[in-house]
């Protein structure tokens, strides 16, 4: 068994839940009717990809001019989970770290249930503030190809939202 098998099978149940909620925003990135250029940032490599859970974020209702703010987001999380003193820090030797940018139309997410044209076409349903939805027959697919496309591997994608308000459907 591998060492990621392992480690998943051996996690604190709120590192597992945190997992998977965060999982359910993942997935590709490009803007409607147009090529996009996506670009790979590398963030912590601890090992080949066959002993390592490979973490790509990939952006939502970011525009080209706020790349730089995606890449602070993605820098946060790794600090806050992965670096010393980090939720994750004890597991982050069994990490490689990836984010895959691409430029949205639009920023921000969609809300009263229309998305917006971005990466993903991410959503708000009407009146709510609380869950971020996908389009169901794009926006997992192309973010499985995306990471896919455009990472060394892909473990867990996370679709990172640029939204000031909690997305997630836990």
């Amino acid at each position: 068994m591998n060492i990621g098998k392992r480690l998943l099978t051996s996690l604190p149940l709120n590192f597992f839940i945190i997992i998977i909620i965060t999982t359910i925003h993942v997935f590709d990135a490009n803007v409607i009717g147009e090529k996009s250029v996506e670009t790979l940032n590398t963030w912590l490599v601890n090992g080949k990809t066959k002993n390592t859970l490979d973490l790509v974020f990939l952006s939502e209702g970011y525009t080209e001019r706020e790349k730089y703010k995606f890449q602070d987001d993605v820098k946060r999380f790794k600090k806050e989970g992965f670096e010393e003193g980090g939720l994750y820090f004890k597991y982050s030797p069994f990490f490689n770290i990836y984010s895959v940018f691409t430029a949205s139309k639009e920023s921000g997410v969609g809300t009263d249930g229309r998305w917006k044209n971005t990466a993903y076409h991410l959503y708000r349903d009407s009146g709510k503030l609380r869950s971020i939805l996908p389009v169901d027959d794009f926006s997992y697919p192309k973010a499985l190809k995306v990471c896919k496309k455009n990472a060394p591997a892909c473990d867990i994608a996370v679709i990172l939202v640029n939204a000031p308000f909690y997305g997630g459907l836990g």
